[in-house]
């Protein structure tokens, strides 16, 4: 009984000793900044802020209190809106050691003036790891961080909500309003509903819900207001990532419209954006405006000219909605420039999506990525070029565990940075169709920087028409497949028409080799590729496991060693089979670690495929067009003879027929071949009746620099 009195009078005393610590900016009261307030402070203690603008970033220290400002006291909403802690740029409020702390009555800011920067820390307004925070009549605007624009909650907090308002705030990954990653609880108060909207980022324009592994305990969102109604998490505006979200959000502040918008540098985001004389100024915005319908999407239409943030006010990066299409006016035309500063588009839990016509170029950002594709399928990338850009060990995209993705006649490459540059990046993926893609000019003096080309794990990738060129490394691979994994025991790659030239890699030390393939399920598909003037000291390409080759042409004076094979790995102790047909090398033989299984016909050995740069003095090693035959190559007419299986696409790599004079070329580009058409009709049809053309003077006399022609022309 006496202990029990003991504890009831301990605890009495401490909260009789409880203190409230004023603050207000004009020493009128105990302390002129709350952090001065809160280092004086202990359990239990209230630091009352008096209105003003306070330009600090507010790190409690351990202990249970009170941060307040006078609504506290006398509940008036100008209280919360004068007095206001500005983060300049940083976090405003940070709560990560353990302790308790209530706020109550404040505006949070940290970026009023929207000024370009890239923030390495979580939460404008405030960050909570390893605490309980309770925040209550609150404002928090006009913030970014790399992660919970408003808020982050981390590992191992607790956040509790009640009548908060977060709006106007960015996070440049995930959750632009709230980003709650591997927290024990969040609690959204029913009585005194929160209200998150208009916010931005790649994933969950508002609030984002993240594990590390699937976590079944319930998460209610109830919103009073957010930017759209949603009944459950969309991957848009809201993202969950192995979380158990329900989602109940009352009324929408942003109009859903069912119709293709336009974008130009020159418009106005208070227009409608339906059509070209009516265009909006901000991409990301009409990405939040317009529709996500599965049955007829819809496109935003981007005019030619410079879109950036410095220029237009972009908000970069972007997310992207399903079943919604990006359509520029062309890579030399419609511009987004990152400015050093930003990347470009993140795609999350998305499906049917398509980007295109664009270039993307001076993007920067350690913790974003230039473009990702996470979790989603069937999206199409096509005609985009990747300029200048490094972010998150990427120059261009990634993929990954997503399905169904198409990227088609792109350029990727051109930086100079001490980082991996990958110009694709692929994981986990299946039915990954790559056609007419080039990942060139990446260079890097990185020691510890090694993957600067294309890197693909464990996915299914089907590889046409493309090239991997004039990348620079100190230990680095220019390209990497790897399938090691059971259940990606289906997966294979498939690479033809593929040109890897002008390399170079100075001292391999970690990376074995700058072309590495491995595939422990079935034998590689390669055909018709050239892989040339590659500069290295050891080997340069090594295959792991089965392979089948045909039509490839290995010549590569500046390297120690051109293919070898371990058709043996002791990690499994499997061998492989390994079949290597009508191809040429510089070498006289292929070394293979089990030679029994290697079974080599039809090829031509320590031979100069005598390309046409040899002869066309006009040609470079740095250009592709260097590798096409001259006509006294060997590998005219030298391919296989039947191709049937071998997935071939109908054209070369300079777009022409991919067989004439009736058998296949080695290498990417088919010698003396013509223009491949999709349909060869050579009939001219007939003009239409009533169409009409006349030229003038006829015939034309070019006496002149000036001279010209008139065309006259009537249409039915």
């Amino acid at each position: 009984m006496k202990a029990y009195i003991s504890i009831v009078l301990l605890i009495l005393s401490g909260c009789l000793s409880s203190i409230t610590r004023t603050v207000a900016l004009d020493g009128s009261q105990q302390y002129t900044t709350i952090q001065a307030a809160v280092n004086a402070s202990e359990h239990g203690d209230t630091v009352l802020v008096y209105p003003g603008r306070y330009i600090e970033n507010v790190i409690t220290i351990g202990i249970n209190i009170t941060i307040a400002s006078l609504y506290s006291v006398d509940p008036l909403q100008q209280y919360i809106e004068n007095t206001i802690i500005d983060g300049n740029l940083g976090t405003c409020i940070r709560i990560d050691s353990g302790e308790a702390v209530t706020i109550n009555g404040f505006t949070l800011v940290n970026n009023e003036n929207n000024v370009l920067n890239s923030p390495s820390n979580p939460g404008g307004g405030m960050f909570v790891n390893s605490s309980m925070a309770t925040v209550e009549n609150t404002i928090i605007r006009n913030c970014i961080a790399q992660a919970g624009g408003g808020i982050a909650a981390g590992a191992g907090s607790t956040l509790s909500l009640s009548n908060v308002r977060i709006s106007n705030n960015q996070a440049l990954n995930l959750g632009g309003g709230l980003a709650v990653d591997q927290s024990t609880g969040l609690n959204m108060s029913q009585s005194n509903p929160c209200s998150i909207f208009n916010n931005n980022a790649t994933r969950g324009m508002d609030i984002s819900i993240s594990f590390n592994s699937s976590n079944p305990t319930p998460i209610e969102i109830n919103l009073a207001l957010g930017s759209t109604v949603l009944t459950e998490a969309d991957g848009y505006f809201i993202h969950a990532h192995r979380a158990n979200v329900t989602v109940n959000i009352a009324q929408g502040t942003i109009e859903q419209i069912d119709h293709d918008l336009y974008v130009a540098p020159d418009g106005d985001d208070s227009n409608s954006g339906l059509d070209s004389g009516s265009s909006l100024r901000t991409i990301a915005i009409a990405m939040q405006r317009i529709a996500s319908n599965p049955d007829n999407p819809k496109t935003i239409h981007l005019a030619p000219g410079i879109y950036s943030h410095s220029a237009n006010g972009q908000i970069l990066p972007m997310g992207v909605k399903s079943n919604v299409k990006v359509q520029g006016a062309g890579i030399g035309e419609t511009i987004i420039d990152g400015e050093l500063s930003r990347t470009f588009w993140g795609a999350w839990y998305a499906s049917n999506i398509e980007i295109s016509g664009m270039k993307l170029m001076n993007g920067r950002s350690i913790y974003a990525y230039v473009f990702c594709f996470f979790y989603g399928n069937n999206a199409y990338i096509h005609d985009v070029e990747f300029y200048n850009n490094y972010g998150s060990l990427l120059s261009g995209m990634i993929i990954a565990y997503s399905s169904d993705v198409r990227i088609e006649n792109s350029i990727i490459g051109n930086v100079n940075y001490p980082n991996d540059l990958n110009g694709i990046w692929v994981s986990e993926s299946s039915n990954l169709f790559i056609n007419n893609t080039v990942v060139t000019g990446n260079t890097t003096t990185d020691s510890e920087s090694n993957h600067m080309g294309m890197k693909f794990y464990d996915s299914d990738i089907h590889l046409r028409n493309s090239i991997v060129s004039n990348i620079s490394a100190v230990d680095a691979w220019v390209f990497f497949y790897q399938t090691i994994y059971e259940p990606f025991a289906a997966y294979n790659l498939d690479m033809s028409n593929v040109l890897i030239f002008n390399n170079s890699v100075s001292n391999p030390s970690w990376v074995s080799s700058p072309i590495y393939i491995q595939n422990r399920y079935q034998p590689v598909q390669i055909n018709n590729c050239t892989i040339a003037n590659n500069n290295v000291p050891g080997y340069l390409c090594r295959i792991l496991a089965g392979a089948d080759l045909r039509n490839v042409i290995f010549h590569n004076p500046g390297s120690g060693s051109e293919l070898g094979l371990m058709n043996y790995l002791s990690v499994n102790a499997t061998a492989y089979p390994v079949s290597i047909s009508n191809s040429l090398f510089r070498t006289a033989t292929v070394p293979s670690s089990r030679p029994e299984l290697l079974t080599l016909t039809d090829n031509i050995m320590s031979a100069d495929p005598l390309f046409l740069g040899i002869t066309d003095s006009t040609l470079d090693v740095c250009q592709p067009e260097y590798y096409q035959l001259s006509a006294l190559s060997p590998c005219i007419d030298s391919g296989t003879p039947e191709t049937e299986g071998q997935n071939l696409p109908p054209m070369d790599l300079a777009g022409n027929y991919r067989i004439a004079n009736g058998r296949i070329d080695m290498g990417v580009y088919e010698y003396a071949s013509e223009p491949w058409v999709s349909t060869d009709d050579p009939e001219v049809p007939p003009p239409p009746e009533g169409f009409k053309v006349s030229a003038y003077p006829n015939p034309l006399l070019n006496t002149s620099r000036t001279a010209g022609v008139f065309l006259e022309f009537t249409l039915p």
